[in-house]
């Protein structure tokens, strides 16, 4: 699987709301009723960025499939 393939259909990135819309996506697609987020892929990111977007998740994203 080529690199582009795989943030294309295995990644969901962007700002909380093309999370929200593409995890909806998703969601509806393949009946999804877990989720799993990892936000320090291969330990490229700044710890001070990691802590900023897990808030951005837990204020932006997780609500919005409660």
């Amino acid at each position: 699987m080529a690199y582009e393939d795989w943030l294309r259909d295995k990644v969901v990135y962007g700002t909380p709301e093309v999370v929200v819309d593409r995890l909806q996506q998703l969601r509806d697609e393949l009946d999804l009723t877990q989720m799993l987020y990892e936000i320090n892929l291969g330990r490229q990111i700044p710890y001070a960025l990691q802590l900023k977007n897990l808030r951005l998740i837990n204020q932006r994203v997780i609500p919005r499939f409660k």
